[in-house]
């Protein structure tokens, strides 16, 4: 990756507030670039967002709106005019979207379909990419590793919300951004990653959140489906994944399509070994494993995908071990001031990307 191509880039990032999209904020700030974000509200705090917040901030470089109200968003991103975006804004919680699966459909197809309306009227942009998940493929009990080309799927509404985000990236992109004769149209890839972990997460029903609020507070964390195995990966891992992949969009319309963002085998582990390592940091979490979960809200026991893609032609791979990416988690956790949490957010960037 090239840390001059990010230097004062005008780059909009739906869903800055959350977990992933606050670190990404600080990581473009560190780059050099000019980072503008879009999100619904101010997600619980101390968070990576309150890093950038409080450090980076420019005047007018975030607007709190509904990425479902169009006419919000129409008019940040013609006030920002970004080169590239990078889609996060989302209901991306499989429990909740049974919870709440109106709100979960509105926001994620309905707000992608937003976005990707908008970025027509955009000359300046060069590339646009949609985040989506892991879950997006049709899994049927196959205990294999998903590569872009396997089918796409989704009992869950989340699931299958996000599988629809990839069909109308899809659709958009040749119905409106193939065609374009003097070639103003940006390029569009979805990016495909999940069981992401670091500092500052607190949504509910995610592991790590339940440990530290566990620890926080002495009480026992339940954890459900303790065998279930998953591909875990620090934040800055799919981060990096997704600039590469922005850098080489800007240039090519042969990055076009789907991208999986996903660590070395080596990280692909249980719930109950995650739980294990956490331990060795919060030594008085008491862990109780119930192995029995609600029916009618099935999550897959076995997911982890394929990054072939990304190694070969981004010549990207994930660079954490896995003992590295649950130190790195648990030492910004149990950081107790913002100053600590700064030089910890600040460390783990610069050490990630050796700026």
């Amino acid at each position: 990756m090239s840390n001059n191509f990010w230097q004062n880039k005008r780059v909009l990032v739906t869903g800055h507030t959350g977990f992933k999209g606050g670190w990404l904020m600080c990581v473009l700030s560190l780059l050099g670039a000019k980072p503008y974000g879009f999100s619904d509200d101010i997600k619980p705090s101390p968070s990576a967002y309150d890093v950038w917040a409080q450090n980076y901030k420019e005047p007018d470089s975030e607007c709190i709106g509904n990425i479902t109200n169009i006419e919000d968003f129409q008019n940040f991103i013609d006030t920002v005019k970004p080169e590239i975006i990078i889609h996060m804004a989302a209901q991306s919680l499989v429990l909740q979207s049974y919870e709440d699966p109106l709100e979960t459909v509105r926001t994620n197809i309905l707000g992608t379909t937003n976005l990707l309306e908008c970025c027509r009227t955009q000359e300046q942009l060069q590339a646009v990419i949609i985040v989506t998940t892991d879950k997006v493929y049709k899994i049927e009990n196959k205990k294999k590793a998903f590569d872009e080309t396997d089918e796409l799927g989704g009992k869950d509404l989340y699931s299958a919300s996000k599988a629809c985000c990839e069909l109308l990236t899809d659709s958009y992109r040749h119905s409106f951004f193939n065609n374009n004769a003097d070639k103003s149209s940006p390029n569009i890839a979805t990016a495909r990653a999940g069981n992401v972990i670091g500092g500052g997460d607190w949504a509910e029903n995610r592991i790590i959140p339940d440990l530290i609020r566990a620890q926080k507070s002495g009480d026992v964390c339940t954890i459900r489906n303790p065998n279930a195995t998953r591909p875990w990966q620090h934040v800055l891992e799919p981060l990096s994944g997704y600039l590469l992949l922005a850098e080489s969009l800007a240039s090519s319309n042969s990055y076009n399509g789907a991208w999986n963002f996903g660590p070395s085998a080596d990280h692909v582990h249980t719930v109950k070994d995650l739980t294990g390592c956490v331990t060795a940091f919060c030594d008085s979490l008491k862990i109780h494993y119930e192995d029995a979960q609600d029916d009618s809200q099935m999550e897959t026991e076995f997911l982890t995908i394929k990054s072939t893609k990304a190694q070969k032609e981004l010549c990207w791979s994930a660079q954490l071990s896995f003992d590295e990416t649950i130190e790195n988690t648990c030492r910004w956790y149990l950081a107790e001031t913002d100053a600590e949490r700064k030089t910890i957010t600040e460390d783990q960037i610069t050490h990630f990307w050796k700026l």
